[in-house]
């Protein structure tokens, strides 16, 4: 099959549709840069933004968490998470204007949803988020062991998927997420060792905590034990040795082998929420699941492991070295790593683009490396000359 008639998507935000005119964005999308899909952003974390072809604005701060669309409230009956809706959303047909756009063109249309890494929510509802060893909450997650956060995932993707009826869905921060995940303008300027970030980025929630006490863990006294830990050895400089990453073994062995069941804990949580809401998805009809692809083996520190989220995925994607002559090889592992339903798409973005030429060596090593598509991060981002060079690369490949 020849890369123009796989799938090409286009990770986008509604604003940039919007501010540019949805209709002539789409033209421009379908037809000069040849994208058959996008990923539109209907629930999404903060950002600021650079938009070099904005004609409104160049510059855009984003919300600490918003939906780009208006919520049904009854469906959030079961969640003391209220979420805000952003102030650029105009009107109730802001996203199902595109929507409709898409469909006449005949663009996929893929609604990318951000769950737990949310900033407002996490601020507002503090007792929702994410705690460490030391009983600091983070304010940027929300925690999954949580059944607040959980009955919220389950509202938030019934009402996206119940009223705009995408042909795919991408989902993202679904899970437990690391140590500085969502930091803002960080202050870290002290050397941490793997294995100390990765202790930091477990949560202590008292839901967690309850889901290790049912486990046949003592979980408050584990807590302690990771905290006590960590006290100890983040007053020291870390030795060269302590820099390697953390192995299976000391997953295995640290604390008498209490990680590993808690571990093991926070896999049952992260895995079990993440198959209800890809059924809840599939139970509209035939619905693609896309994520980025999963990074763990064992799941540790997402709670995820790659292996049974692949099997449950239709779409994933990965960004590829920037070195052209190793891309070809990184796909091909990439591919034979995942299920053959599975459709592997290289994540291109715009610092990888610097000529029309070294743009189609690039495109010409996905092809070669059996890529079953692209995709493209983001819309808005780009210059538009680098959509243009992709589309005529495309329309002849």
């Amino acid at each position: 099959m020849k890369l123009k008639e796989k799938t090409a998507t286009i990770f986008t935000y509604p604003w940039d549709l919007h501010d540019e005119g949805v209709e002539n964005a789409l033209d421009f999308i379908s037809g000069k840069a040849e994208f058959n899909s996008i990923s539109l952003a209907l629930s999404y974390h903060i950002a600021t933004y650079f938009l070099p072809h904005n004609p409104r604005r160049k510059i855009y701060y984003g919300d600490h968490g918003a939906l780009y669309f208006q919520p049904q409230s009854e469906l959030y009956a079961n969640t003391c998470l209220i979420p805000q809706t952003s102030p650029v959303v105009h009107g109730e047909d802001y996203i199902t204007h595109i929507q409709e756009a898409a469909s006449e063109r005949n663009v996929e249309f893929c609604a990318w949803i951000v769950y737990f890494y949310n900033h407002y929510l996490a601020r507002k509802f503090p007792q929702c988020a994410k705690v460490d060893a030391f009983d600091n909450p983070y304010l940027a997650l929300l925690c999954p062991s949580n059944p607040d956060v959980r009955a919220y995932a389950v509202a938030l993707t019934h009402d996206i998927v119940s009223n705009y009826r995408p042909q795919a869905v991408n989902l993202e921060s679904l899970s437990f997420r690391h140590f500085d995940y969502g930091f803002l303008n960080a202050k870290v300027l002290v050397e941490m060792t793997p294995l100390q970030r990765f202790l930091m980025g477990l949560c202590f929630c008292p839901h967690c905590l309850e889901r290790a006490d049912q486990a046949g863990m003592d979980g408050a006294q584990f807590k302690r034990q990771v905290a006590g830990y960590l006290e100890e050895n983040l007053k020291h400089n870390p030795l060269p040795e302590e820099m390697i990453p953390v192995s299976d073994e000391t997953l295995d062995t640290l604390f008498g082998g209490e990680l590993r069941k808690f571990l093991e804990v926070r896999t049952e949580i992260a895995l079990s929420l993440f198959k209800e809401i890809v059924a809840i998805v599939r139970s509209y009809g035939d619905v693609k699941i896309q994520m980025g692809m999963p990074k763990s083996r064992s799941g540790d520190v997402t709670g995820l492991p790659a292996s049974e989220i692949n099997s449950l995925l239709d779409r994933t994607f990965d960004s590829p070295p920037y070195d052209v002559y190793q891309i070809a090889g990184f796909v091909r592992e990439k591919r034979s790593n995942l299920p053959e339903k599975v459709e592997f798409l290289p994540l291109l973005q715009p610092d990888y683009l610097k000529s029309e030429s070294e743009t189609a060596a690039i495109i010409q090593a996905y092809h070669a490396g059996g890529c079953d598509g692209i995709a493209f991060y983001n819309y808005g981002l780009a210059r538009k000359q680098h959509l243009e060079w992709l589309g005529s690369i495309l329309a002849q490949s």
